[in-house]
């Protein structure tokens, strides 16, 4: 069994929208630079909400940038979708996207240090897998809107597999949260290179590590929907959110396991 659930919060315009059914995930980035962008990813997130498979998928979003321009909608989105299916009885997880943000794989144990790192070492046993389409400025190149041609508006594909031995973890971020554009890489007085991490990511990790610990034995969705609505307004309430900032969090049943078993959670 997999659980999921998708929050926002607005900070600027509040153009962000999120969206969930029973397998699938839906967050959309309205485009601050247009008045109406909170209507764009509406539209976008009702079309990609009926799409079944990736070439459903695509037609949606063409739907979707028709919708926007032939209703004189001036605005535009990103996308990030994810979608539970089964494969020769293997769980997998299929992301598409449009534009920028994240999408973090953690395996239910991504909180355990290696015993060479200090107990002061923050979890490190996760990987962003999202290439934004981003030009070396930092201008999207791909999108949904009014305006979009037929190159912005074809989306990049991750197949994952629900397969760690601990059981999954997936959290997709808008860019108000985390894109790796913004991740750069820094070299320190002794030709060390580092790269740099949102530390809105890491409050994210450890505050998803502390409501598993305390919560595993009753997940469902009221109580996963509260988490990320009080993940969301403690970050705006901490002034760690310049933008408008949305969260989907997918937890396979094997990481609750994990979490009772190695926390003695009764």
């Amino acid at each position: 069994m997999v659980y999921l659930s998708a929050k926002h919060i607005g900070i600027k315009k509040d153009q962000d929208r999120t969206a969930y059914d029973t397998n699938k995930i839906v967050i959309c980035d309205g485009i601050g630079e247009f008045n109406d962008s909170a209507k764009a990813a509406e539209i976008t997130i009702d079309n990609i909400l009926l799409a079944e498979q990736k070439q459903g998928i695509i037609g949606m979003i063409n739907r979707s940038a028709k919708n926007i321009l032939s209703n004189s909608i001036d605005g535009g989105t990103t996308l990030i979708s994810a979608t539970i299916d089964s494969i020769e009885e293997t769980l997998m997880l299929r992301i598409a996207y449009i534009g920028n943000g994240s999408v973090f794989h953690l395996h239910g144990n991504y909180h355990e240090i290696h015993a060479s790192h200090d107990s002061s070492s923050k979890p490190y046993r996760f990987s962003n897998i999202l290439i934004p389409h981003i030009d070396k400025e930092g201008v999207l190149l791909r999108h949904i809107s009014h305006h979009s041609n037929e190159a912005e508006l074809i989306p990049s594909f991750i197949d994952l597999s629900l397969t760690g031995i601990n059981g999954d973890i997936v959290l997709l971020f808008s860019d108000g949260i985390s894109s790796l554009e913004d991740d750069i890489i820094v070299t320190d007085d002794q030709q060390r290179m580092w790269r740099y991490q949102s530390e809105n990511v890491s409050i994210v990790l450890s505050d998803l590590h502390e409501w598993l610990k305390s919560k595993s034995s009753e997940i469902n969705q009221k109580v996963m929907d509260d988490f990320l609505d009080s993940t969301l307004m403690k970050l705006k309430n901490d002034k760690k959110l310049e933008d408008d900032a949305s969260i989907g969090l997918i937890i396979s049943d094997s990481v609750l396991n994990y979490y009772k078993e190695f926390y003695h959670v009764a």
